[in-house]
């Protein structure tokens, strides 16, 4: 496709106010009028090849700015990352980092001002993490409880003192006239609430084994790793190790 095209239909959408910069053979940086809070202009680049398709790209530092102050460090938040891209019909290779969207000519404008959206998005990461990874982290407990241990009567959002209503059990497991109450914790504010929840049951004297099953156990504070340890009957470090080990550790206690 000749450049010249291109930008005659820069021209038209953005009034002038582009620059088009070549960097080599096919791909040229994009400079439009788009910053980001600290001043800095998107990184934007177009890759035009002989044919009639458009690459608009970012060349991998938009996960270069966001590695400044986020990790993308487990199997949760690269979900979350691919949701995030593929919502707004991009692609990602976390290989090389390069986010990208393809376009035609004609719907070039468009899909520019979409990818600078994808980009917003992508570096809100840290803003849509807490609650989304939280959320895939509670759907899969949920898919797990219900297809690897439902042989045991279980009921969610239990309320076991009559008294403290607010008290809800995320899972509670009955066989044999034992129970386990499981804990799902996926945050620092998740697991406090549970370790004043698991403290009022004791303090009660409710029977019960307390289960927790954390997003991800290293990410709390060292206080609250100690709280937890120390009431908790037992407590899974990570998913897969729920995963793995929960099925016989279940059978062995409600036998």
């Amino acid at each position: 496709m000749d450049i010249k095209v291109v930008e005659d239909c820069l021209r038209k959408s953005f009034a002038n106010q582009f620059s088009l910069v070549k960097k080599r053979d096919g791909l040229y940086q994009l400079m439009i009028p788009v910053f980001h809070p600290d001043g800095d202009m998107f990184d934007i680049f177009l890759q035009i090849n002989d044919v009639n398709a458009i690459n608009i790209i970012d060349c991998g530092l938009t996960l270069m700015r966001l590695s400044y102050v986020f990790d993308i460090d487990t199997d949760n938040k690269t979900q979350l990352l691919h949701r995030i891209v593929y919502q707004a019909r991009g692609n990602i290779d976390l290989e090389t980092g390069v986010i990208s969207m393809s376009s035609t000519l004609d719907q070039l404008f468009n899909n520019i001002m979409q990818f600078t959206q994808l980009i917003t998005s992508v570096l809100s990461f840290t803003l849509l993490q807490r609650k989304t990874v939280a959320s895939i982290f509670y759907e899969k407990v949920n898919k797990f409880v219900n297809q690897s241990l439902n042989k045991y009567l279980f009921q969610e959002g239990f309320i076991p003192l009559s008294d403290e209503t607010d008290l809800k059990i995320d899972y509670v497991f009955k066989n044999n006239n034992k129970s386990i109450f499981l804990f799902p914790v996926s945050s620092e504010s998740k697991a406090k609430d549970i370790i004043i929840n698991i403290y009022t049951l004791q303090v009660a004297n409710y029977p019960f084994m307390s289960v927790v099953v954390h997003d991800s156990y290293d990410k709390l504070s060292k206080s609250t790793q100690k709280k937890i340890m120390k009431l908790a009957d037992k407590q899974f470090y990570d998913f897969s190790d729920f995963e793995e080990v929960a099925p016989n550790y279940f059978k062995k206690v409600l036998a």
